[in-house]
């Protein structure tokens, strides 16, 4: 299958890695490299129980400095894979229970990025995302794999206001990187925090998102705030 290592940002989410944790862990990744910013919970010693058990290699980056909220998950992505040390990166979250299949397909992040398709856990929006899922869009979620060296000839990673996987997404169009979106079945298990909503119309704005094509998102998932931060802008969405 070949080594790899998961770059997995905690911060303080003990609740939902005694459900998710795991589910990295049956990978049987290599090295599970665990970027710790400021954790005031037992993530870390939930992590070490649940890595004991699997027999898993943990290693530990501890992150004292926060930055912006929008860029410093960016940062602690970029810290993990510089320090990672195997060639293949699996990057994802600490409230992501990852598809047990997802393993099979990374051997194919040597020669493209990877996306994999990642669920709200139940209700409407499940439904939207499994159609807007099997439409033929370029398509990104925040689970991805990818190789150190696709990561360093193109910086798919920077420190700027643009969420990572969208910033990778803009690379793929303006350099045609090869990619795949995989339907995976992995589920995000954290409930929706309506005011961050907001920040998400903003951010289509930012990112030249149609109004029409935003409009017909926010009826479509009953999230009438990603409208009304796409109208907004820099007016409704505070700080992190």
């Amino acid at each position: 299958m070949g080594d790899f290592s998961v770059i997995l940002p905690v911060h303080n989410e003990e609740r939902l890695l005694l459900r998710t944790f795991q589910t990295i862990c049956r990978l049987d990744p290599q090295e599970v490299l665990v970027v710790l910013d400021r954790p005031a919970d037992r993530s870390e010693h939930i992590i070490k129980k649940i890595g004991a058990r699997y027999g898993s290699n943990l290693t530990f980056l501890k992150i004292k400095a926060k930055k912006p909220f929008r860029n410093h998950l960016n940062v602690l992505y970029q810290l993990g894979i510089n320090i990672a040390e195997n060639e293949i990166c699996l990057l994802t979250q600490a409230d992501v229970a990852l598809d047990p299949k997802t393993k099979r397909f990374i051997p194919m992040a040597r020669h493209r990025i990877l996306f994999f398709r990642c669920l709200p856990y139940l209700g409407w929006n499940t439904i939207v995302t499994l159609t807007l899922s099997n439409l033929p869009l370029l398509k990104v979620s925040g689970i991805i794999t990818l190789s150190r060296e696709l990561y360093e000839r193109y910086n798919l990673i920077e420190e700027v206001s643009i969420p990572f996987e969208k910033q990778i997404g803009i690379k793929i169009r303006k350099h045609n990187i090869p990619y795949s979106y995989i339907k995976t079945n992995s589920w995000n298990l954290r409930p929706y925090i309506r005011r961050r909503l907001y920040r998400t119309g903003k951010m289509r704005r930012k990112l030249g998102k149609g109004s029409i094509q935003t409009l017909l998102l926010s009826v479509l998932r009953a999230q009438p705030e990603v409208m009304v931060g796409y109208i907004k802008g820099e007016g409704i969405c505070g700080s992190e």
